[in-house]
């Protein structure tokens, strides 16, 4: 863990410590939880009246638990330990840290042509409504235009 840390810190990421876990900040806004655990061996036992019952037994290999939305282990083996595999974690960190700015530049690009589109559509509503306002206005003119000629019609008939 020590290692980790300090591997952290050399890259220039935060290390913070919470009731979640060691969270690891890059970038003022992305973050990820790292735990480490040790593994353990599952052990089927039946009881006296047959029920079957299952306890966990420590079995000494530690595993190292990456993970903001998906989770990546790494974990002894019987070929490397973990400590072996600091450089693999590293680099899996910094790839999903990358894969998070390049994520978040591309929804940020989204939402911008998203604004762009709707101030479009909300400038064709706007020609939209005064075209109508403007029939409606026209169609409120024809009328009274209309009852003065029919008025004129009668008064000059009598």
């Amino acid at each position: 863990m020590d290692n980790l840390i300090k591997n952290f810190r050399i890259l220039g990421y935060k290390v913070l410590l919470s009731d979640e876990g060691m969270t690891i900040t890059a970038y003022d806004e992305d973050k990820m939880l790292v735990h480490i655990r040790e593994k353990s061996n599952a052990i089927d036992n039946i009881d006296e009246r047959g029920r079957k019952s299952r306890d966990l037994v420590a079995n000494g290999k530690l595993a190292v638990k990456i993970g903001r939305f998906g989770t990546f282990d790494f974990a002894d083996t019987n070929k490397s330990l973990v400590e072996d595999q600091i450089e693999k974690i590293l680099i899996k960190i910094e790839t999903e840290f990358q894969k998070m700015v390049e994520n978040r530049r591309r929804w940020k690009i989204d939402e911008e042509r998203r604004q762009e589109l709707r101030k479009i559509e909300e400038a064709k509503q706007k020609l939209k409504d005064d075209e109508l306002s403007k029939f409606i206005a026209f169609y409120n003119d024809a009328h009274p235009w209309k009852k003065f000629m029919v008025l004129k019609e009668y008064f000059e008939y009598k």
